[in-house]
């Protein structure tokens, strides 16, 4: 969500609890729930409380922030799966050259504690389906917790060899959805600390380039 769609998100939550389950939502259960699904657009927050109260069973009791994110994207082992087959055609089509950006927070911040990116894509074939495992062992257990935070983007090979010889720092690819992957760019814990003025610009037009 944007800072700009709390106003949205507080009515349709009240609403939802009032309206359906006479509950009372109070400032702090408000702050845990946009905490919680802070990650997650608005237009799928929507769709997904409509698929709560419509459910036949889960439906008949008020909904907790699990649900919700269970109603945007499916049960821990279902995502885990769509996470790397995202992850697993990037390292076969780009590589650990490009700096790259995934359209889901969770996944830089699973490659992030395996390793990095370059790591990853030097793994071997045997090797492979040892390391989907651990990535699915991450990726299951950072979905039954809020994210605290998580890289910006994956560093690649170019950008780190740049960056040590003083050269120009290219923006990282957006992988998968742009606009989502943009929102993980942005959002990411170590982009409010970019002071630069031609990085942030480059990542700017980055932004631009790939959502037009």
């Amino acid at each position: 969500m944007l800072p700009t769609d709390r106003t949205e998100f507080s009515d349709r939550l009240t609403g939802c609890m009032e309206a359906v389950y006479d509950k009372q939502v109070t400032p702090a259960m408000l702050e845990v729930w946009f905490s919680a699904l802070a990650t997650y657009p608005m237009d799928e927050i929507r769709a997904a409380f409509t698929r709560h109260v419509t459910d036949p069973d889960r439906g008949q009791f008020a909904p907790k922030p699990a649900d919700i994110i269970r109603a945007i994207d499916g049960g821990s082992d279902g995502r885990a799966l769509a996470a790397w087959t995202k992850v697993d055609q990037a390292i076969r089509c780009v590589g650990g050259w490009l700096s790259v950006c995934f359209d889901d927070p969770r996944i830089h911040a699973c490659i992030g504690a395996m390793g990095g990116w370059i790591k990853l894509c030097e793994t071997s074939t045997d090797e492979l389906p040892f390391r989907q495992q651990e990535f699915a062992r991450r990726y299951r257990a950072m979905a039954l917790t809020t994210l605290a935070d998580y890289p910006p983007h994956l560093i690649g090979r170019a950008e780190t060899g740049n960056a040590m010889d003083g050269y120009p720092v290219e923006p990282p690819l957006l992988l998968g959805d742009a606009t989502k992957a943009a929102q993980v760019l942005l959002g990411g814990e170590e982009h409010a600390r970019l002071s630069a003025p031609d990085k942030s610009q480059k990542l700017a037009r980055a932004i631009t380039q790939e959502t037009a």
